[in-house]
């Protein structure tokens, strides 16, 4: 599913909105990289995604705030 970048940063955003942690889907990629699951160019993408997905989440609870 990280196939290529821009892949890799939705992967990482839906995981993060999933879970609501970007440190856990942090964690998650740099284990995968260690195991050798995933290269390193492939856990970059989904760190990113990550970030942005906590950004996202954020914005989100703010614009449907009562």
């Amino acid at each position: 599913m990280t196939a290529s970048p821009v892949r890799g940063l939705l992967l990482g955003m839906v995981i993060t909105a999933v879970i609501q942690s970007s440190g856990a889907t942090t964690v998650m990629a740099v284990g995968f990289v260690n195991s050798g699951l995933m290269e390193l160019h492939q856990a970059i993408g989904v760190i990113m995604g990550a970030n942005i997905g906590t950004t996202v989440t954020g914005l989100a609870a703010l614009a449907f705030r009562p």
